[in-house]
């Protein structure tokens, strides 16, 4: 290789485009123009696969390691000591929370930088995309008995490490989260006053339940709960009554019958069901 191309080995295309547009080479200039589209691409594919690869090993650890504690805290029960029992347990919650944690900041950081960057409309885009992927398991909660729908959902909820309760009346199940551990915990802690924090989603919209300066986070239940199992089965899964404040508690509803659900909650993803 001649110095000429490896000094240009090592440059981006932006470097490169604006050397030649200083020096008035269209020619060149048009050449790099046909490498910006592609140029990022690949190392975005490669880190993808590379998270993905980590994560399969870490949930495979995972797996071993919870086994491995589940079966040291049943003998410890068994053999009477407690005060080992209770340090096992605690022991078994930091691993998993920690994990946890750090997969919803990712998550929160993911939505920073579709809405910062590609603006609203493709955030929502990117939680549809993540909500169709799992469509399969929505369809699987809509085949339930409410029942058994609202143990699943209490089951999900509870492992995010929030405080969750439920309650029953003769319509519904009601859900409380204070806070909720993935979106609310996000808020109490004041992540989205920080510079660098969440994205906030100022303009008022279906994903956010119709209100202004949405944590952007919390926005995928809009689209996940809401919005697509309206599109759907004709009917929201969940109807939500968003925290107002981050000392609030996040509610959760889940009707005995669809035919129940107030018309707000299809108001304020403005959407209308179909019922039944």
């Amino acid at each position: 290789m001649d110095a000429e191309e490896l000094r240009q080995m090592v440059r981006r295309a932006r470097e490169r485009l604006e050397e030649a547009l200083d020096a008035g080479d269209r020619d060149t200039a048009r050449r790099v123009c046909e490498e910006l589209p592609k140029e990022y691409v690949q190392v975005h594919k490669g880190q993808r696969q590379h998270i993905a690869s980590q994560m399969e090993y870490i949930e495979r650890v995972f797996r071993v390691e919870q086994a491995a504690l589940a079966a040291r805290i049943a003998t410890a029960v068994e053999e009477g000591r407690d005060d080992d029992a209770r340090a096992l347990l605690r022991e078994r919650d930091r691993q998993h929370q920690i994990l946890h944690d750090q997969l919803i900041d990712i998550t929160a950081g993911l939505c920073r930088y579709a809405g910062t960057v590609f603006g609203d409309q493709r955030l929502e885009g990117m939680f549809r995309h993540s909500g169709e992927r799992q469509r399969q398991g929505f369809e699987k909660w809509e085949s339930l008995l409410t029942e058994d729908f609202v143990r699943a959902s209490v089951h999900l909820l509870r492992s995010h490490m929030g405080n969750v309760t439920v309650v029953e009346d003769d319509e519904k199940f009601t859900i409380t989260q204070d806070p909720c551990g993935t979106g609310g915990r996000l808020m109490r802690e004041g992540a989205y006053e920080r510079p660098d924090g969440p994205y906030t989603i100022t303009t008022p919209q279906a994903m956010t339940f119709g209100k202004p300066n949405f944590p952007s986070y919390c926005a995928h239940c809009a689209v996940w709960n809401n919005i697509l199992c309206i599109e759907w089965f004709g009917h929201p899964q969940w109807t939500i009554d968003h925290p107002a404040t981050p000392n609030d508690p996040c509610r959760i509803h889940i009707y005995k019958s669809a035919k129940r659900i107030p018309e707000r909650y299809y108001e304020q993803v403005r959407a209308r069901g179909t019922g039944g």
